[in-house]
């Protein structure tokens, strides 16, 4: 009896992931901390998929690893116009700023670029990394907790190009 509620209970669950995917979920639907296994919860399987209601505010519930629905939706470019919760980080301190640098979705009129994680790296150095900081970007001076500037950062991109060869201290931040 109980194993056969457990069976529903799951199934359940899964019937509101693949809702959350395909942006069906009913009007009013408050169960966003529902999670699977990791702690992946419902609202981050919507954040994944640009199915979040204009309303939503949890962006702050985080998975097991510290993942929050923030940081999904800037992975896939679903942060809502306006967004302002840029310092919510995960346990490496990796920000929704680096997340939104690295896929290239931070907004045109975004400025906290030293915001930096446990070893300092910061925003403006993932930007430089992928080569999306503004023309008129001047916070060269930015170093993380072994001096390596924002500055060296774009240095090894422009000598580099595509080719990352040993210049390459992208490792620092996880880009890897």
């Amino acid at each position: 009896m109980i194993e056969n509620a457990l069976d529903i209970l799951k199934e359940a669950v899964q019937r509101y992931f693949r809702m959350a995917r395909y942006g069906r979920l009913p009007k009013g639907f408050y169960l966003w901390r529902l999670t699977g296994a990791r702690g992946w919860s419902i609202a981050h399987e919507a954040a994944k998929y640009g199915s979040l209601p204009k309303d939503f505010e949890l962006w702050d519930l985080a998975d097991h690893s510290g993942q929050t629905v923030a940081h999904v939706a800037a992975m896939y470019g679903h942060l809502p116009k306006g967004f302002d919760q840029w310092r919510l980080a995960d346990a490496t301190g990796w920000t929704v700023a680096h997340q939104a640098a690295l896929s290239e979705t931070l907004p045109q009129d975004f400025s906290q670029w030293d915001l930096a994680d446990h070893h300092g790296g910061t925003v403006a150095h993932v930007a430089a990394h992928v080569g999306c900081l503004p023309e008129d970007f001047n916070l060269w001076h930015l170093a993380d907790h072994r001096g390596w500037t924002v500055a060296d950062e774009a240095a090894v991109r422009k000598l580099s190009g595509e080719d990352r060869s040993v210049l390459d201290r992208s490792w620092m931040y996880g880009l890897h």
